[in-house]
């Protein structure tokens, strides 16, 4: 994928690690198993979004599980890319919404990066498109009784 010239997906790409954080409050949509792997809808979008910059979805991303209160600083302060499932009521941080459950889930992101922005919400419009938004739901949110859309 061609990226464009988003400051924070060069400064992925040149780290070769995508930083994510995850809510560690949401069990339904994330979880850790005992053996340190992370697994969960939103582990599967954040897996595609970095397949679709570039990266091995596999080996290039890097979880971090944070407690309500530091999920806004967390974006802020830079120490993750991206934060899903959370919420943006400060003007530095811009919502993308994913998912609708019984509330709206979105990525958040710094807003002084709109390219990024831009960027991630194409990739969530292709991974609608090509079928893997439907196939996350399907395996994880699904069998819990979870009604989604995207």
């Amino acid at each position: 994928m061609e990226l464009g010239s988003s400051p924070t997906l060069i400064a992925i790409k040149q780290r070769k690690r995508l930083l994510v954080g995850v809510r560690a409050d949401q069990p339904k949509f994330v979880t850790r198993d005992p053996a340190g792997e992370y697994r969960g809808f939103d582990v599967d979008i954040a897996r595609d979004i970095a397949r679709r910059i570039g990266l091995d979805p596999n080996t290039q991303v890097q979880f971090r599980r944070l407690p309500p209160t530091l999920l806004r600083d967390a974006v802020a302060a830079g120490n993750v890319d991206v934060l899903l499932g959370g919420t943006a009521d400060v003007p530095q941080l811009a919502e993308i919404p994913y998912a609708v459950t019984d509330t709206e889930r979105n990525l958040v992101v710094k807003a002084d990066d709109p390219e990024l922005a831009e960027e991630l919400r194409g990739m969530l419009r292709a991974a609608i498109a090509d079928g893997t938004w439907q196939r996350a739901h399907d395996q994880n949110l699904a069998p819990q009784g979870i009604s989604a859309r995207p």
